[in-house]
């Protein structure tokens, strides 16, 4: 499965259609019955009228407001990568995708930097309506379901709770494209902010742009009870954020005749760029069980599959390696990215406050926005709590290698006697042996002069001369 990302930028957009599609697809927002007082559950309530989602954390923090071609820069911000020991990863930034290609050659067909997995001459069918299964438990993400392909057909790959593989990880959806007079098919990954998902309304939270099912708040998944199927007896870290601006439809694919109209915001491309973690084991088992069941494809369930979802969670991989934090800081107005086909503006750094060789000027506490800081937060702290269980990693395995090295000298120790015993009660054998062996050298020595002397054969006794007797 190809997830790796060609390195290509972002340039401003000449045109965006700021979609931002919310809610969930009808029967996709169940109401959970199981539910006790909000009070008791410690829940998190964010009210409707509220301007500020939560949720928000989950994109880069970069504005998405979109420009003509002679218009101002896309975004005002840049990044620097997390502290990290031995890791030299420059992250991507909106100044560094800005001037690299023309609009003409960053578009639509190129995938936006993104490798396709494979490729179908016909559309997708569209997305079938079913219900989310309970959140089974804190820590796991939903990963919506959708259309795979082979040479047999589409087939239908169910949607599933999965096991975050580390604190701070999101899932980015696959989606379809149609892309140079075909569909081109690229899957979803996981990663520190939500790129670009082809404007696809999933539903739960995936409305085409961001994700609005939950978010890391610290080291915990707060989940959105307004948009998933919670159970808050088994899952207290809730809150409720009412999404607004509800477009609901079918389409399962990016462009071309029937698809949706969207092209990626600026936050959506440099997230597109970072750094990923591929599907984990029980993601790709699932689509390959999906592939062998025959009433997963369209061409049999006619668009309306039997498992729309898995029948269990899924489980992260073990020793799954994060990728580096990157914190994002706002640039001044000077640093701002200049439009296509121009230079960028050179920063000019305040008197007294020069920047330092290799870092991004830094934004004042007070010139951040409320979003900024509470990602700058959530991003501290899931450094800490890395940190921190590198250091406990590190302690174990040190703990392990000493109680490994007494093993192996005790068993020397214990090793010793026991040679010296057996050689003990090998010594009277050994000299037994050896005394068989001398005596019966000393047998067939023996033989061997026996053989050699020679017989000697007895002679007969002289016969007296016959006496005579006188007549």
């Amino acid at each position: 499965m190809k997830l790796y990302l060609k390195p290509v930028f972002f340039v401003p957009l000449s045109v965006a259609l700021t979609l931002y599609i919310a809610g969930c697809k009808s029967g996709q927002n169940p109401d959970n019955a199981n539910t006790s007082n909000p009070t008791q559950d410690q829940q998190q309530t964010a009210d409707a009228s509220s301007t500020e989602d939560p949720a928000n954390a989950n994109v880069v923090p970069i504005s998405n407001t979109s420009t003509t071609s002679s218009g101002a820069a896309p975004t005002a911000m840049t990044a620097s990568a997390g502290s990290g020991a031995g890791d030299s990863y420059q992250a991507p930034t909106a100044t560094t995708v800005a001037s690299t290609y023309p609009d003409s050659e960053y578009n639509a067909d190129t995938g936006y930097g993104q490798e396709a997995e494979t490729y179908a001459q016909q559309p997708p069918p569209e997305l079938p309506t079913y219900q989310q299964p309970a959140c089974p438990g804190d820590g796991y993400i939903w990963t919506p379901g959708n259309w795979n392909y082979t040479s047999a057909g589409y087939y239908w790959v169910p949607g599933a709770w999965v096991n975050a593989p580390y604190q701070g990880a999101l899932w980015t959806p696959s989606y379809w494209g149609y892309r140079s007079g075909r569909y081109a098919y690229y899957p979803g990954y996981w990663g520190r902010h939500i790129g670009y998902y082809g404007g696809i309304n999933y539903g739960f939270g995936y409305v085409g742009s961001g994700y609005q099912g939950g978010y890391w708040n610290g080291n915990n998944f707060a989940y959105n009870r307004t948009v998933n199927n919670i159970n808050t007896t088994v899952v207290r870290n809730v809150y409720s954020y009412n999404v607004r601006n509800v477009t609901v439809n079918n389409v399962s694919y990016n462009g071309g005749p029937g698809g949706v109209t969207y092209r990626p915001h600026p936050s959506e491309l440099v997230a597109l760029h970072e750094r990923h973690t591929p599907p984990m084991a029980a993601q790709v088992q699932l689509v390959r069980d999906a592939q062998v069941n025959r009433n997963n494809f369209v061409s049999v369930n006619r668009g309306r599959p039997e498992m729309a979802v898995a029948s269990r969670p899924l489980e992260a991989d073990k020793h799954v390696a994060p990728p580096p934090m990157i914190h994002y800081a706002a640039v001044r107005p000077e640093q701002r990215v200049a439009a296509p086909g121009q230079r960028a503006a050179e920063a000019q750094q305040r008197p007294g406050e020069p920047a330092r060789p290799g870092e991004p000027a830094q934004a004042r506490p007070e010139q951040q926005t409320p979003q900024q800081r509470a990602e700058q937060q959530r991003q501290d702290q899931q450094q800490k709590t890395e940190q921190m269980h590198q250091q406990q990693q590190q302690k174990v395995d040190q703990q392990k290698q000493v109680q490994q090295q007494k093993k192996a000298e005790q068993g020397r120790q214990e090793q010793q006697p026991r040679v010296a015993q057996q050689k003990q009660a090998q010594q009277p054998k050994t000299e037994q042996m050896h005394q068989q062996q001398r005596t019966e050298q000393q047998h067939q020595q023996q033989h061997q002069q026996q053989e050699r002397k020679p017989q000697e054969k007895p002679q007969p006794k002289p016969q007296r001369p016959e006496e005579k007797h006188p007549q």
